[in-house]
């Protein structure tokens, strides 16, 4: 089997494909992890490029992590999370729409 190098937030795990994101220990010391929803490794790039915008929010959030305390900071990075899971729902129902026309 061919192995290949996967970009830094993708994770291949049971045959699916993962966003991940480590926050720096000394941040929160805890990682977020949403399903992409496919074992299709292009499939995977594409919702991994749809999502970008809010990875960078989550790495603004982890630089300024000087700036704010611990609650406001697992606030922010949920409602971060919330918009990338909402951003991927949309995705899937938009290509299912375009599927069944």
């Amino acid at each position: 089997m061919r192995h290949i190098k996967l970009p830094e937030n993708l994770i291949l795990r049971n045959e699916r494909f993962y966003f991940r994101y480590v926050f720096p220990r000394k941040f929160i010391g805890s990682d977020i992890r949403i399903s992409l929803k496919t074992k299709n490794l292009q499939c995977a790039l594409q919702r991994l490029d749809l999502i970008s915008p809010h990875v960078n929010r989550l790495k603004e959030l982890a630089s300024s992590r000087n700036d704010i305390d611990t609650k406001q900071l697992v606030f922010k990075a949920k409602s971060i999370t919330d918009d990338m899971k909402q951003a991927l729902t949309f995705e899937l129902i938009r290509m299912t729409t375009i599927d069944n026309h």
